[in-house]
């Protein structure tokens, strides 16, 4: 885990919100930026802005990995995961 502690999903949500919104207000393009974060872990694909790049610190890059793959798969795939649970 890098070192890092380990942030609730509350908190990593949070956190990820806020780089988002940082990046946004930046006109960064948050797929590139997040892209090359994880892919590097260099903290300057993300702006000064709002303090985005001491928080993105904060998160570990495999949990950052692992929350938006969750998301992506969970979200592309409702109808699956419904009837799943039926």
């Amino acid at each position: 885990m890098n070192g890092k502690n380990k942030l609730t999903l509350e908190e990593l949500e949070d956190t990820v919100e806020k780089v988002y919104v940082a990046m946004l207000e930046k006109n960064y393009d948050p797929t590139i930026q997040l892209a090359g974060y994880i892919l590097s872990e260099d903290p300057l694909y993300m702006p000064d802005h709002n303090n985005a790049r001491g928080l993105i610190r904060q998160v570990d890059r495999d949990e950052l990995l692992q929350l938006l793959i969750d998301y992506y798969l969970q979200n592309r795939f409702s109808s699956v995961n419904e009837s799943k649970n039926d």
